[in-house]
Order: C-alpha cells, then sequence, then structure tokens
C-alpha cells in the first residue's frame, strides 16, 4: 500500500516540498502555486485514508 510520501512523490511534488528554493519558487510564480495546490487536492480526494493514515 502506498502512504502519502510515496503519493506526494508519485504527483512530483516531493522536490518541491524538500527544497527551501523549491518553496520560494513556488510561493513566487502564482501559476506554479495553483498548479500545486491542484495536485495536492487531487492526492486528498483520491487518497482521503492514506492521510489519517499518515498521521496516526
Amino acid at each position: 500500500m502506498f502512504s502519502l510520501t510515496n503519493m506526494i512523490e508519485t504527483l512530483g511534488l516531493s522536490e518541491v516540498l524538500r527544497n527551501e528554493r523549491g518553496l520560494n519558487l513556488l510561493m513566487d510564480d502564482s501559476a506554479a502555486y495553483k498548479d500545486f495546490i491542484q495536485r495536492f487536492k487531487l492526492l486528498i480526494s483520491k487518497y482521503p485514508d492514506l492521510i489519517y493514515n499518515d498521521l496516526e
């Protein structure tokens, strides 16, 4: 079974989350920010139980 971490990596979000420069670029570029939020919402909607499992 995938964990939340695996799903974040699958969606290509791990580099952004791991990298301060990536976070700064994300915040400076509204299109990238919207894309990030959209992909994260997709992750949450498809796998809501993973989030709760990782938080336990």
